[in-house]
């Protein structure tokens, strides 16, 4: 009977291992858990909480960013992390295919779409304030969830957003644009 329950923990015990390794991660942490617990794991990476604006702050990928923690029935459910720095149509798009092309680079996430980059000659300036165009990159990493980011228009000049989510593409909340021409140009 020992051994059963033994065996019956060890089970479990491992089950909980891999559904938390099933996880999609930033920074090796585990999107996942509660808030307080996610923003603990952040701060001994080196981000500082803001109280007033509740949400962390530091640099990641070279970039001054801030993360907002959001949850859902108090688990984390997605990191938003915001550049603090606006920076010129012309920046944003070298900013937005150098990001594409990291991901694209990196053997654990699959793009969404084929090409997701922004053409030279694409006025984002004019497409997001006259079309009301979004432009976005999606990425699939081996475990569940998703990796998106966009252009943000940021007073006279643009920042990237970047999500970290952990649910499915079919269960997200809110919409963007999914199609697989979306980012032809």
């Amino acid at each position: 009977m020992k051994k059963i329950i033994g065996l019956f923990f060890a089970v479990l015990f491992s089950a909980g291992l891999y559904a938390q390794e099933d996880v999609i991660k930033f920074l090796g942490i585990p999107v996942d858990g509660t808030k307080q617990e996610m923003i603990q794991k952040l701060k001994s990476k080196g981000f500082t909480y803001n109280q007033r604006l509740d949400a962390l702050e530091g640099e990641f990928n070279g970039e001054q960013v801030s993360i907002q923690v959001q949850t859902q029935n108090n688990k984390v459910q997605r990191l938003i992390l915001e550049d603090k720095n606006s920076r010129s149509k012309g920046q944003i798009k070298i900013r937005f295919n150098t990001l594409v092309g990291q991901f694209e680079n990196n053997s654990k996430y699959t793009p969404y779409k084929e090409s997701q980059t922004i053409s030279e000659a694409e006025d984002i300036s004019h497409q997001i304030i006259v079309n009301d165009k979004q432009y976005e990159a999606v990425f699939l990493p081996k475990t569940s969830g998703f990796v998106w980011f966009t252009i943000g228009k940021a007073g006279s000049g643009y920042v990237i957003d970047m999500f970290y989510e952990n649910t499915t593409l079919t269960s997200i909340p809110f919409t963007i644009n999914l199609s697989k021409d979306a980012c032809k140009h």
